[in-house]
């Protein structure tokens, strides 16, 4: 079977005790038995390394500290979560407002802990929040990252979570403008009304660069306006518009959209349980600027 090797830094990446190459966001990848029980090793420098064994076992349960997508023709392995080196405690960000101590702090991992009313309350961060500021929106506690935001409850439950190439707030509304393709400069901006306890989208609109190739561009668009809940009738021909409310149930609910090689396909990504991903493939048949038909390769 083919596995692919990615890591969210560069790596040394060793497969069976020998030495097969630098990863990073391009992957390595090797056709490899998973009979074959072969240790894999991630050594980031300056760092602790991830180790595991490709098994079976890899297609149910991935290896802690990565992500295990399951590919058309393989399975993609992405390490991201190293072991920490220094767990000196180093205090992030602080604020307070109306008896709620919010506090984003490292020791060893990123952490934010939350004080109130005698509870204490703390969940890991990412790294994009290891330089962050905070501050409260309508009793709700905003992460501001290195291009990334987070809204955590009182209780420290997660609201939302995104990449945000810029952002503002409002009259307890935050607007953010969320990155979607870097290879075509595609974002979308996202408004959310912000409660104690709630953090819902109420409007997002797809943006276009226009100085960006428009080649190939009208897949991509089509499916990540289907992710994002817009009107996706504009891309479909007549007989298809018809059955435009069916789409969220044909294609399932799938989190993420990548562009491939291929202009009319795309691959969705489908969460099937924490840190283990399905990828499908779709592609779409195009005739007068217009998606004719939607098949799943």
């Amino acid at each position: 079977m083919k596995i692919y090797f990615l890591s969210s830094k560069p790596c040394a990446l060793y497969v069976g005790g020998v030495y097969f190459g630098l990863t990073n966001g391009f992957e390595r990848f090797a056709e490899i038995a998973l009979s074959d029980r072969l240790p894999v090793t991630f050594a980031p420098e300056n760092g602790q390394s991830l180790h595991f064994f490709i098994t079976e076992n890899l297609r149910f349960e991935p290896p802690v500290g990565c992500e295990v997508y399951l590919l058309p023709d393989g399975i993609a392995v992405y390490a991201y979560a190293f072991p920490p080196v220094d767990f000196t405690l180093r205090p992030i960000a602080q604020a307070r407002e109306n008896g709620v101590l919010a506090t984003v702090f490292q020791q060893g991992n990123v952490q934010l802990s939350i004080e109130r009313n005698g509870e204490l309350f703390a969940v890991p961060l990412s790294d994009g929040f290891s330089a962050c500021s905070i501050r409260f929106v309508n009793g709700a506690i905003l992460l501001c990252g290195d291009q990334r935001i987070a809204v955590y409850s009182p209780r420290a439950e997660k609201l939302l979570e995104e990449d945000a190439l810029d952002f503002f707030v409002e009259n307890e509304t935050l607007t953010a403008l969320l990155p979607l393709s870097g290879k075509r400069r595609r974002t979308a901006k996202a408004t959310y009304e912000i409660t104690e306890r709630t953090c819902a989208r109420t409007q997002i609109t797809l943006q276009q660069d226009e100085t960006a190739p428009r080649d190939g561009l009208l897949a991509y668009a089509f499916f990540q306006s289907v992710l994002l809940g817009l009107d996706a009738a504009p891309f479909l021909c007549a007989e298809l518009k018809e059955k435009a409310g069916d789409l969220a149930s044909f294609l399932g609910d799938f989190c993420h959209v990548l562009p491939t090689d291929e202009e009319t396909t795309c691959r969705l990504i489908y969460e099937k349980k924490p840190r283990l991903f399905d990828v499908r493939e779709y592609a779409v048949t195009v005739e007068n600027g217009e998606i004719t038909d939607i098949q799943l390769k």
